[in-house]
């Protein structure tokens, strides 16, 4: 049903006609006709198209996959990470993965690596009084070797690979 946002689209232009009752959408097609009275036919059967699209897209956005691109690393599937936006003018999001050990951190707008970086850091970090401060204190590396750098720490193997032309941004 998501496989393209195109599909929405379709609906948008060719409607779902008075005739398509075995929709999942009929109920509130049918919650538009029925304020007939109020709204002409034409102007009700409009906007139970655009709810209908709004729906569609509501649920295929929720459905696609959350991709983060690494900077040193590449494109990494965020599904196995826990990920908590932060109140930071520097750190704007942190990424654990407890099971590998393995962090991404979103500072300003590049994401970063680090590895075998322990549960207590991650959640040191996201409760300290100023993240920027505590990244830069304690996880961010100096020169070629930090506590969890990885270059020169064990790498999980959670890579994904999107060839040219299925990338996200290449849909529309």
């Amino acid at each position: 049903m998501c496989a393209d946002r195109r599909d929405a689209r379709l609906l948008l232009n060719r409607g779902a006609g008075k005739n398509s009752s075995n929709s999942l959408f009929a109920p509130l097609r049918q919650f538009a006709t029925k304020t007939g009275p109020k709204l002409p036919g034409v102007i009700a059967m409009q906007i139970s198209r655009v709810l209908t699209v709004l729906m569609i897209l509501t649920f295929c956005a929720t459905a696609q996959a959350e991709i983060a691109d690494v900077k040193y690393r590449g494109l990494i599937d965020l599904k196995s990470f826990t990920c908590t936006n932060t109140v930071s003018s520097f750190v704007n999001r942190v990424c654990y993965d407890k099971a590998n050990s393995y962090m991404l951190i979103l500072l300003k707008d590049t994401w970063y690596h680090y590895c075998e970086i322990d549960a207590g850091t991650v959640t040191a970090l996201l409760n300290a009084e100023s993240v920027g401060r505590y990244y830069n204190a304690n996880i961010k590396g100096t020169g070629k070797d930090g506590p969890f750098d990885c270059r020169t720490h064990r790498v999980p193997a959670t890579e994904i690979q999107l060839s040219l032309g299925n990338s996200p941004h290449d849909r529309f």
